[in-house]
């Protein structure tokens, strides 16, 4: 098993496991409650939705070793945007998948 840290945002912290899984870790106790929310919510909006949406089929439960609940999905395709070079995706081409996403949503 190999896991890598993908990063820390405010709220959780970010593993990729085999380059399979993500799991997350929420930093505290009112990021737990929003990751069970998440993790009921997204599969009714994953059903439908034009683009792809994390679908969480791992939920860990607190330990001696991680004191909340945490959970994993299964890696998506693509490049997350964080990891891009500036300029190197133009809005044009990110724009129309934004914006089917958004119409869809509302």
């Amino acid at each position: 098993m190999r896991a890598a840290f993908l990063g820390a945002g405010y709220d959780s912290d970010a593993f990729d496991v085999n380059g399979e899984w993500v799991f997350r870790f929420p930093r505290r106790d009112d990021v737990e409650a929003q990751l069970l929310l998440e993790t009921r919510v997204l599969p009714a909006l994953g059903a439908g939705s034009p683009v792809p949406i994390p679908r969480y089929a791992l939920i860990g439960r607190p330990s001696p070793l991680f004191p909340r609940i945490f959970a994993a999905y299964a890696r998506l395709a693509g490049t997350p945007a964080i990891a891009l070079e500036d300029g190197r995706t133009a809005l044009a081409t990110v724009a129309p998948a934004l914006g089917g996403f958004l119409s869809w949503l509302h």
